[in-house]
């Protein structure tokens, strides 16, 4: 609701502790959400590395929308060396989950 303004007055902080909340109770898309507001700067400073290593704790729970993201980190060299190859493992996670 924070992130979109639904509701409320659209608030990133707000929304990323609400996201935070989530991801620390291991849940995949709050895991993703953070991850995203990370790699956009959203709600906090702009950070590759900390996107991705969220991106990385919903993947491993197979989760086909942080499978994606994972395999774009990868294949863009955010937050971690660029490889093709890898980023096309990642890719192949969340395809085959479609």
């Amino acid at each position: 609701m924070h992130s979109q303004g639904h509701g409320v007055v659209r608030d990133d902080v707000e929304a990323l502790a609400w996201y935070r909340k989530a991801a620390d109770a291991g849940y995949a898309a709050g895991e993703v959400n953070v991850g995203d507001m990370c790699a956009c700067g959203s709600g906090t400073r702009l950070d590759y590395k900390q996107a991705m290593s969220w991106y990385r704790k919903a993947a491993d729970q197979a989760d086909a929308v942080a499978q994606d993201h994972t395999g774009n980190m990868y294949a863009r060299g955010w937050g971690v060396a660029q490889s093709k190859a890898e980023a096309l493992t990642w890719f192949r996670k969340a395809a085959a989950k479609v």
